[in-house]
């Protein structure tokens, strides 16, 4: 059960339903699935594909592919590289607003439910660069973002929200792109094994406010209601060039891999009619 609509699962897909009667969230579910589809054609690693359905004469779907595990399950179970996803979703994001049709891009609620995985068979050696820092790196698990509700675009022109009745759904909420890698790095910070590595992002005075000098509310929930600027996704590739896990093995910049070929990224609106 999320915000809105109810979610089911087999083995292969997951369909998220609403009922035709519930008209507003209706409407949310099929911008939500909009949002996501663009963002999957302009770089389809980026978060599952989509697709709008009727399932019955009372009820809408959205149906996209089951992914295995969410980031926050991940790090519980004390599976190794967990900053693996902080690289492929922090690279995902640049190549989106990258695109020459993308005026802006904001997922809004990139905590580590919003975050999963699915095993890559054989594993993948990726190699992804942003500005002057590459990054280089065997993986078994390939990590996406979901559930776009809360998300705001500007693309080809036209500004995009979502429906639904959300904390930024307000008249005059500006759409910040950097409230999403706040909120995962605060989701990093809470947990031990990467705490250290995201306290480098973050200030004393951003620790005072995470121990509730301005409230719990705003404790928990910090990277919405501070968003950090210089939260780029080129400051976390500078910053995991530092470790050895994701140092080039060789000076030479590599070809351009699959997470590279930005040239090729169709336009925004090819596929979405």
């Amino acid at each position: 059960q999320g915000s809105y609509g109810k979610v089911f699962c087999n083995n292969k897909l997951c369909v998220k339903a609403v009922s035709y009667s519930q008209g507003v969230s209706g409407l949310a579910l099929v911008s939500e699935a909009f949002i996501q589809q663009i963002v999957h054609i302009i770089y389809p690693p980026a978060t599952p594909s989509t697709q709008v359905c009727k399932i019955d004469d009372d009820t809408l779907g959205v149906v996209m592919p089951r992914l295995k595990m969410d980031l926050y399950k991940y790090m519980d179970l004390g599976k190794p590289h967990p900053l693996d996803a902080l690289a492929q979703i922090a690279f995902a994001l640049e190549m989106v607003r990258a695109h020459s049709q993308v005026g802006l891009v904001a997922h809004r609620d990139l905590h580590g439910g919003n975050i999963m995985c699915a095993r890559i068979p054989g594993g993948e050696r990726m190699q992804m660069q942003i500005g002057n820092y590459a990054l280089d790196f065997d993986t078994e698990w390939e990590w996406q973002i979901i559930d776009w509700g809360m998300a705001c675009m500007n693309v080809a022109g036209l500004n995009l929200v979502t429906n639904e009745d959300h904390f930024f759904n307000n008249p005059g909420t500006k759409c910040k792109s950097e409230i999403d890698l706040t909120v995962l790095l605060h989701t990093y910070l809470r947990n031990r094994s990467t705490r250290q590595f995201a306290s480098q992002f973050f200030t004393l005075e951003d620790a005072e406010i995470m121990n509730g000098r301005d409230g719990v509310y705003k404790a928990d929930f910090f990277g919405y209601y501070y968003p950090k600027k210089d939260i780029t996704p080129e400051a976390v590739f500078r910053a995991l060039r530092k470790l050895e896990r994701y140092k080039p093995r060789v000076q030479t910049p590599p070809p351009a891999p699959r997470r590279q070929r930005r040239a090729r990224s169709p336009s925004p609106m090819e596929g979405t009619s």
